[in-house]
């Protein structure tokens, strides 16, 4: 998981320095801030509500395999889930992202 968390937060900043640095544009830690969190949380938002909830939850497309345990209710339940652990986990992405952006570029 540390690792999986290095190579996010290595991208995003990677990413950060491609579209912005790269080009000239001078941001604060803050501004990158809120850009990366704002990033992180529609990401969240689309996994959770259009894959988990409406793909995997309603249309089931039979491509993909499902087992019948992952159904509707179980999707209830991981989306739950996900509404709890994604907030934290999406700001300390948006920390360290914007830390390393702004300490090494």
């Amino acid at each position: 998981m540390v690792i999986f968390l290095i190579v996010v937060v290595a991208f995003i900043a990677g990413t950060n320095y491609i579209s912005l640095i790269s080009k000239g544009v001078e941001v604060s830690f803050w501004s990158l801030f809120l850009l990366n969190f704002a990033f992180i949380a529609i990401l969240v938002v689309y996994d959770s509500l259009v894959i988990d909830w409406c793909v995997i939850g309603f249309w089931r497309p039979t491509f993909l395999n499902l087992p019948d345990a992952m159904d509707k209710k179980q999707m209830k339940v991981h989306l739950q889930r996900t509404l709890i652990v994604a907030p934290p986990i999406s700001l300390l992405i948006a920390v360290l992202s914007a830390g390393v952006t702004t300490l090494v570029w």
